[in-house]
């Protein structure tokens, strides 16, 4: 029996699906590598009358990010953004985990885009040097005296 069964089985006995049962559908998806899924079962879930959370987003990110689709994480990303949900702390620190862990070079700008999003919601800036008023005539070679 597939996770998908037992939800039409709720249905069989008059239980409705909530928010909770479809973070978990996708949860089991997602950790059974059918991330192609997951979009489905987010219009599902809106045809359901049934508003996405900040788990189902992450559930969703978190899929897309372990198989690489970084341009699908970074959708979504920005729909939960639009919608009004936001990840915790912990939940962007373990995306910045992830990220530096298997990001690949062909979708660096991807990844870049994406860390850019968890370090700003971190709190972490990226540190800006001050220019002087020579800065346009600077060199990279030592200045003679």
């Amino acid at each position: 029996m597939e996770a998908r069964d037992v939800i039409s089985e709720f249905g069989k006995i008059g239980l409705q699906p909530t928010v909770m049962t479809y973070n978990m559908l996708m949860n089991a998806y997602a950790r059974g590598g059918v991330d192609s899924k997951l979009p489905q079962l987010l219009k599902e879930m809106e045809a359901l009358k049934l508003r996405p959370d900040s788990v189902t987003y992450s559930t969703i990110i978190y899929a897309f990010v372990r198989v690489r689709d970084y341009k699908r994480a970074f959708f979504y990303h920005k729909q939960m953004v639009k919608s009004g949900q936001v990840m915790d702390i912990s939940s962007y620190r373990k995306l910045r985990e992830i990220l530096d862990v298997k990001a690949a070079d062909k979708n660096k700008s991807d990844k870049v885009a994406l860390l850019g999003i968890v370090n700003k919601k971190m709190g972490i800036v990226k540190y800006k040097g001050k220019k002087d008023e020579f800065w346009k005539y600077k060199t990279g070679r030592a200045i003679r005296t």
